[in-house]
């Protein structure tokens, strides 16, 4: 039973310890098409084309994603690429785009903090928990000696004193 609790403790720390920091909560920083709108000629701002028979499929920040009229090649392009009356027909906004792109980055930014103080806080954990088993290991070690510093002390005090014979000449 001693085992199971002194198993358990190094779980509980780590629990408490991860329940402990806030989790990065996921905002909308992208819009899926709910409809399916397809663009014979995907146009760039100074009206090259940047891809034929492109389905708008998604948004994630700034970038626009879509695929071919197949489904075999998905693209991304950075929204402020895209020709502006192209982007309305998606119903997309180049500065709410920009807006998003910033929340993402700022999610990201706050995801990697607390990943890294979840990490030292494990680090912390695992070095405190190796210390008090090191710590347990010498109170171990300093127990066993000292019984055998008493054995030997006391089997050296009741053993039988040798008698010394001295030769006569």
């Amino acid at each position: 039973m001693l085992e199971k609790r002194r198993a358990m403790k190094p779980l509980l720390l780590f629990l408490a310890i991860v329940g402990c920091l806030p989790l990065a909560v996921a905002q909308p920083v992208g819009i899926t098409a709910t409809n399916q709108l397809i663009f014979p000629l995907l146009l760039s701002t100074n009206q090259s084309t940047l891809m034929t028979n492109a389905e708008f499929r998604c948004t994630q920040g700034i970038k626009v994603f879509f695929r071919n009229s197949d489904g075999s090649i998905y693209q991304s392009f950075n929204a402020s690429e895209i020709d502006s009356n192209q982007l309305a027909q998606m119903g997309l906004n180049l500065a709410t785009m920009e807006g998003a792109q910033d929340r993402l980055v700022e999610d990201r930014e706050k995801f990697a903090q607390q990943e890294a103080a979840g990490q030292a806080a494990v680090a912390a954990a695992q070095a405190a928990q190796a210390a008090q088993a090191a710590q347990q290991a010498q109170q171990a070690q300093n127990t066993s000696s000292q019984g055998t510093n008493q054995t030997a002390s006391s089997s050296s005090t009741n053993a039988p004193t040798k008698k010394t014979h001295h030769r006569r000449y």
